[in-house]
């Protein structure tokens, strides 16, 4: 199943993997619970205007998903570690 757009992204993320929300005063953190993986993805954001993700997280699960943008936005990234698909 695609998954269209950073929302969805975050949706299938959340549903996949059951991620834990809480707000923060920038954003939102979502944390791993220990049986998909460890870590943390964290949004520092204005909404409307920007936002940043940083993720700090490892899966203990395999994940193909199929992604389409829907939005003419620009999205950047740094890595800093391994990513593997």
């Amino acid at each position: 199943m695609p998954v269209k757009g950073m929302q969805g992204w975050l949706d299938y993320m959340a549903e996949e993997l059951g991620l834990i929300c809480e707000l923060t005063q920038w954003g939102k953190r979502y944390s791993l619970p220990s049986e998909t993986g460890h870590g943390t993805t964290e949004s520092v954001e204005e909404p409307g205007l920007w936002c940043v993700w940083i993720n700090d997280f490892t899966l203990n699960k395999e994940m193909k998903p199929t992604y389409i943008q829907d939005d003419p936005l620009l999205y950047i990234l740094f890595l800093s570690g391994e990513l593997r698909f």
